[in-house]
């Protein structure tokens, strides 16, 4: 057993991950907190694994090392999941998502393994080193095409909601995962895989670094820019916009301080997300400006979305003008996204004055002021 021979052979595994902890480390503004550690659990993983592989294809054919090739085995059959179950993760708290119960199968799957010594459900070694599938010797596998089969799915699910980039991002480390199993497979190779989540991993961190450029500091709704490129590119897929400008945050600024009137547009900005969700992409186009996009196969839902908005907003002690404008399924002469924009804009024009119509009339203002 050599270390240097492990560390050439796994050079590009250790460099990757290891690189990836640093940028992590170094960007601590990428990322919730738990984004952040399970991408750095990940590199650790990965690494780990790369050690055992070596480690389990070092002590083959040597009858002496048996019980370290049976603990390798083990942890081997656990860790070759670990980073596709935890790159899972990652993916979904990304969009708000905390499914606890997706790692029922993961435990289940380590319980088993670490047990087989004593039950030889999986496998174990004969006194010469001949390897003995157990009655479920294949159950990592089973559980690491489950891991697959879900991370592909959300992939899918990433492409109908319209988060094309990052669905194109995982569609590649998923297509190079499988392609470094079957490689592994056909030709008795090892640290393929490895070197696939080493790659993947540090690839959709890129990717999450990366679109801070698109979304706003404050509010991480999506910015201007973005509205304008997902407009030019999505132009055909356009049904309509949901419009919306907040009330009196000048007030609010020069009244009570520019931090009042930033938990005013972060509240503002979290009763957008909480109400238009995945279906609605979100854009924050100026100091008090908001913009949804309503898609076509979307339209029905347009204005329960911006209904629910109100709901949740009137929760708050903040207000806002909203204008809704769409064309229907069935509308023979559809107009353009650019004639939408600004119909939507004046709806929420009118609604605006109606409410400082109905504010002056009931002698308030339109942000309860404490005077």
């Amino acid at each position: 057993m050599n270390a240097f021979h492990y560390f050439i052979q796994y050079f590009y595994v250790i460099i990757c991950s290891i690189g990836l902890i640093i940028l992590v480390q170094f960007n601590r503004g990428v990322g919730s907190a738990r984004i952040r550690n399970a991408m750095i659990w990940n590199a650790i993983f990965t690494m780990v694994l790369s050690i055992v592989d070596y480690l389990e294809r070092f002590s083959v054919d040597q009858v002496h090392l048996i019980p370290l090739r049976t603990a390798m085995s083990i942890l081997g059959y656990i860790l070759r999941v670990m980073p596709l179950y935890s790159l899972i993760m990652v993916m979904r708290r990304r969009h708000g998502k905390h499914e606890l119960y997706l790692a029922l199968p993961l435990m289940i799957d380590v319980v088993i393994c670490a047990t087989t010594p004593i039950t030889g459900w999986v496998f174990r070694y004969d006194e010469v080193g001949l390897f003995i599938r157990g009655p479920l010797g294949f159950l990592p596998h089973a559980v690491g095409v489950f891991y697959l089969g879900l991370f592909l799915y959300y992939t899918m699910e990433l492409f109908y909601n319209r988060y094309i980039k990052e669905a194109i991002i995982m569609l590649f480390i998923s297509s190079v995962a499988i392609f470094a199993l079957i490689l592994e497979t056909a030709n008795d190779a090892y640290g393929l895989i490895t070197a696939a989540y080493a790659a993947g991993n540090l690839m959709y961190y890129m990717f999450i670094h990366t679109q801070i450029a698109s979304h706003d500091a404050l509010t991480t709704l999506l910015t201007r820019a973005s509205f304008y490129e997902d407009c030019k590119r999505y132009k055909d897929d356009i049904a309509g916009f949901i419009s919306i400008d907040m009330n009196e945050l000048k007030w609010i600024n020069d009244t009570l301080g520019h931090g009042a009137g930033d938990k005013a547009l972060a509240t503002v900005s979290d009763c957008i997300k909480d109400s238009m969700g995945s279906q609605f992409p979100a854009y924050r186009l100026g100091g008090d400006e908001f913009c949804a996009i309503i898609w076509k196969k979307y339209v029905d839902k347009a204005d329960a979305a911006a209904e629910l908005f109100c709901i949740k907003l009137g929760q708050t002690e903040y207000s806002c003008a909203v204008g809704v404008a769409y064309n229907t399924r069935d509308e023979k002469n559809p107009r353009t996204p650019h004639d939408l924009l600004r119909e939507a804009d004046r709806l929420m024009y009118e609604n605006k004055e109606q409410m400082k119509e109905k504010a002056r009339a009931e002698g308030k203002a339109l942000h309860p002021r404490q005077d």
